[in-house]
């Protein structure tokens, strides 16, 4: 009689529990998610703002042929102006750089290209406009503003015209701040993160001075445009805007999707002991790159807005 196979060849072969299966799908799932989100970070994010940046870019100049584009924190009707809608172009042509302004500067808007802060008025105008915008993650499009020099020319278009300013100088943490503006004048700000890209915690601040403005683009001033009113104050600005902050407001959709994530794996567990292996990758992983995108764009939202 044939000897019976030996128990650790039996074990070897043995199928695992549905349990286990479970088990080993959610912890291979939560590892290849947490290295798509540095792949998102690094490389996926530049591609992600460079097409927002295109989609804001062409919404911009509709609304500036059309006579409609922000001139300031409310719209026509009166309300405030919706978070993430472009209300500027700025050009940077000494570092080579054209980009599209968002209105609002947390975490979830800096994604998209530099943002305006709220509490200032806007670019062009009489007063001081702060711009923030990212070091590296999705474009990094604030990534060489330590490279400005004195002299160098920053270039503004919004619905009221376009404006010059030039480079007054680049501040880093202990130097002096800027005399204060005198009345009538406009100052442009621009901040950024300074450091070792992705983990970069100090900031860099360039600050500019109007030289010209104009309405439509031939006739030159030297005056700044009006401001308009304010739909927030500096005392009631959110935390989530404040330079080198994470938008903490994202949290609750953060969980959203990481259940989403979550029913994503056990379906692809579950489709595959059913349905057999290809057709279950052929089903499960668009799924589970939708929804892995998906939360890693609300982590990303939670690091701070400069990075």
């Amino acid at each position: 009689m044939r000897d019976p196979e030996p128990k650790a060849a039996r074990s070897r072969h043995r199928k695992p529990s549905a349990v286990w299966s479970y088990v080993i799908s959610v912890a291979t799932g939560v590892a290849l998610l947490c290295l798509g989100f540095v792949f998102l970070l690094v490389v996926g994010s530049p591609f992600q703002a460079a097409r927002d940046q295109q989609v804001l870019y062409s919404d911009l100049r509709k609304s500036l042929a059309e006579g409609t584009a922000p001139v300031s924190a409310l719209t026509f009707e009166g309300q405030p102006l919706a978070i993430g809608a472009p209300v500027a172009i700025l050009g940077l042509p000494s570092i080579g750089k054209e980009l599209v302004v968002v209105e609002g500067t947390a975490s979830s808007q800096t994604m998209s290209g530099p943002g305006h802060r709220r509490d200032t008025v806007l670019p062009g105008q009489a007063g001081i406009s702060i711009v923030m915008g990212r070091q590296s993650a999705f474009g990094g499009p604030f990534g060489g503003i330590g490279q400005l020099t004195p002299g160098a020319e920053i270039r503004v278009t919004t619905g009221q015209g376009f404006a010059t300013y030039v480079v007054d100088g680049v501040r880093r943490a202990g130097d002096l701040a800027p005399q204060p503006l005198a009345a009538g004048g406009a100052r442009l700000t621009l901040i950024s993160a300074e450091g070792m890209s992705y983990l970069a915690e100090a900031t860099v601040r360039v600050d500019a001075t109007l030289v010209s403005s104009s309405a439509d683009g031939t006739t030159i001033d030297k005056v700044p445009f009006p401001a308009g009113p304010r739909a927030v104050t500096t005392a009631s600005l959110p935390e989530a805007e404040k330079p080198m902050s994470g938008d903490t407001s994202q949290a609750f959709g953060l969980v959203l999707w990481a259940q989403a994530f979550l029913l994503a794996v056990l379906f692809f567990t579950w489709s595959r002991e059913r349905w057999g292996r290809w057709q279950a990758w052929t089903v499960g992983v668009p799924l589970l790159l939708a929804t892995g995108w998906a939360v890693s764009n609300q982590v990303a939202a939670l690091l701070p807005n400069l990075l």
